[in-house]
């Protein structure tokens, strides 16, 4: 579980950080925060914060996320089944300006320890059943980590749907997901 050492690490030097009150910090050369402890005088950096004292191991230490160069190769197809939320008015036709399919903005979020997963909604403005093809991309700090392109399988007249869609695993940092509906056809 080196994940959970890194937050350990991060959240027990922020914790001594915040908790010395009146301590000096200053910068190590290599960049890193340092601060005197003013009662007992030990200089606490990222290299010697754990719970007995021995240093951190490089392994264990948190990473800067927007340095992450890992992403999962090409891209990965899923067929999902969509949950019907609801109805909606049938809007679109040849004399509107109306999509065909509307998409709301994905919503992302972590189950921990397995995948990070983005929300869909999509609502069918028209007559006629369809199936959309969503391109949806999983990105940090700009940089795809993995695309994936979601076959939902025929959305009904009128109808509202939901369903998730999975990225990559949790161990791949994520800060943004960016997705968009194919025109049916």
């Amino acid at each position: 579980m080196k994940t959970t050492g890194r937050i350990c690490a991060v959240s027990l030097f922020g914790l001594l950080v915040a908790s010395a009150a009146g301590a000096q910090t200053n910068m190590m050369p290599s960049g890193y925060p340092e601060f005197r402890d003013p009662v007992t005088g030990k200089v606490w950096t990222p290299d010697n914060v754990s719970k007995d004292g021995t240093p951190v191991p490089f392994d264990d230490r948190a990473f800067e996320p927007r340095a992450q160069s890992a992403g999962v190769p090409g891209i990965v197809v899923q067929e999902v089944r969509p949950r019907v939320l609801g109805t909606v008015p049938i809007t679109s036709g040849p004399n509107t300006n109306v999509p065909t399919i509307n998409m709301d903005v994905a919503s992302l979020f972590a189950d921990p320890g397995r995948r990070w997963m983005a929300v869909l909604y999509m609502t069918n403005n028209s007559a006629m059943a369809v199936e959309p093809v969503v391109n949806c991309a999983f990105t940090n700090a700009g940089q795809v980590v993995l695309q994936t392109r979601v076959k939902t399988g025929p959305i009904g007249p009128g109808e509202r749907v939901g369903t998730f869609v999975r990225g990559p695993r949790t161990d791949l940092f994520v800060d943004q997901t960016n997705c968009q509906v194919q025109a049916p056809g």
